[in-house]
């Protein structure tokens, strides 16, 4: 029962299936410590329920995922254009949309979507229970590992290429800044692996071998690293490192808790997450040095905070939060306090 809970946090979000409640509270900062400096934060979003975002590598546009709107209740994708506000649809499928990025010269866009999994009727394999974690959690979000395919698109979700064809749940995908291959998350084994594909969809390789779930990947061009979050216990689910084929892993986290979206910072120096190790029921932003050190705490309110990831310039920090009663879209300077925390990682 215990990792049916935890496999259901690690996907409350990230496989686009929330769902907003009428009448949720705004929840309210919680202390801070001594010397804590607010970040200036802006609201990017408002309409409906809006996360998974991610930045252009130009840093211009952001690319996200909104659902429960008055067009549509299904999760489709976003861009917004930060210089001159605006957003712009750009999928239109039946079913539900996850996991959008750009490419590296922002032509193109990779995701996943259920919408051909649903047209074959095609059955889930050994699909993990969905249980929610908790009653305010529940409150805004409810999941299950539905079966996706992998496809990309041009940047106004123009010719669309399907990319995989495996029954069962393939999400979660990052494209290399050369174009050249993708990594991913797929249940088409036994346990949540990261597997990659070229850009055409071919040479599928699965590139880790460990039990439970691994996903969440980002990719470091400068080091050829990758970064992500799997369960190692019924409890916990922490963060890893390795090599991009994932030969030299090095487990980054250990405290029993959630540590989830990791994001390299642009120079490869820090990392990015999000955790409930505070709090079991409150997931609050925090940045550590690459090799596991040096952790600072950067978010304060009670509630929900998930997603982050840098600016190109690495002064910013966007993410997700329900801060205001709905799942939003948040940008925040980065104020990072000068001390690092006594706790261990």
């Amino acid at each position: 029962m215990k990792l049916l809970w935890l496999f259901s946090i690690i996907a409350i979000v990230m496989s686009c299936s929330t769902t907003s409640k009428n009448n949720t509270p705004v929840y309210e900062s919680v202390p801070t410590p001594p010397g804590f400096v607010d970040s200036t934060i802006n609201q990017l979003t408002s309409d409906g329920d809006n996360f998974y975002a991610s930045f252009s590598t130009d840093g211009s546009r952001i690319i996200y995922l909104s659902k429960n709107k008055s067009a549509h209740k299904n999760t489709q994708i976003y861009i917004m254009n930060l210089k001159n506000p605006r957003h712009r649809r750009i999928t239109y499928n039946d079913g539900e949309d996850t996991s959008p990025r750009f490419s590296h010269d922002g032509k193109k866009i990779i995701y996943s979507s259920t919408t051909d999994e649903q047209k074959e009727k095609n059955k889930s394999v050994h699909q993990p229970k969905s249980i929610t974690p908790n009653e305010q959690m529940a409150k805004l979000y409810e999941w299950k590992f539905l079966n996706n395919e992998i496809y990309q698109s041009d940047a106004d979700g123009s010719h669309i290429v399907r990319l995989t064809r495996h029954t069962g749940y393939d999400a979660e995908g990052i494209i290399t800044p050369d174009g050249k291959k993708i990594f991913y998350t797929s249940l088409s084994g036994e346990d949540l692996e990261i597997h990659s594909i070229d850009a055409q969809g071919r040479a599928q390789k699965q590139i880790t071998s460990l039990k439970g779930y691994n996903g969440q990947t980002q990719y470091l061009s400068a080091t050829k690293q990758l970064v992500w979050s799997g369960t190692r216990s019924e409890e916990s689910a922490q963060i890893h490192v390795a090599d991009n084929a994932a030969k030299k892993i090095k487990q980054l986290t250990t405290k029993v808790a959630i540590h989830w979206f990791p994001s390299w910072s642009p120079d490869g120096n820090k990392i990015i997450f999000s955790s409930n190790r505070d709090d079991n029921k409150n997931f609050e932003l925090y940045l550590m040095n690459a090799d596991g050190t040096c952790l600072k705490r950067l978010t304060y309110v009670g509630g929900t905070d998930l997603m982050p990831s840098f600016s190109p310039d690495g002064k910013k920090i966007l993410f997700t939060s329900d801060r205001t009663g709905t799942s939003q879209i948040y940008l925040m300077d980065l104020q990072e306090p000068q001390e690092c925390s006594a706790e261990v990682l």
